[in-house]
């Protein structure tokens, strides 16, 4: 796991979050409700809030890498893929019903074998 990457792109998309705050912060709170006094300790407050908020999802998301991770390997140890783990993170819903489509198909062509198996024995008649 690159903790650099993570935090660049927790960067990235926090950084969008930040400009649409600060604009929709700045046209509610100013324009809106004509708020003129205290303007440097609430912008003050408000970046505050971002920061934390910033380092926060920063940390969620190295834990969420670090428990992927920790999920890969164990996958990996039990015989699959890299690109198969990842895919089981990525698409847990589909990947389960498909899973589930398949078994169930397996187990009635089982059912449906052992039956024809039955017919064929009952229908052979000695000579």
């Amino acid at each position: 796991m690159n903790k650099t990457r993570v935090v660049w792109e927790a960067f990235k998309k926090w950084l969008v979050v930040a400009i649409v705050s600060f604009f929709l912060y700045y046209v509610s709170f100013y324009n809106l409700l004509n708020v003129q006094y205290y303007r440097g300790i609430s912008d003050i407050t408000a970046l505050s809030l971002l920061f934390i908020a910033f380092i926060v999802y920063c940390y969620e998301r190295i834990k969420w890498e670090e428990r992927k991770e920790q999920f890969i390997s164990r996958m990996e140890e039990l015989g699959l893929s890299r690109k198969e783990s990842e895919w089981i993170l990525t698409f847990p819903k589909t990947f389960i019903h498909n899973l589930l489509q398949i078994t169930a198909q397996r187990y009635y062509d089982s059912i449906v074998k052992e039956e024809k198996k039955k017919e064929e024995v009952i229908v052979v008649e000695p000579i």
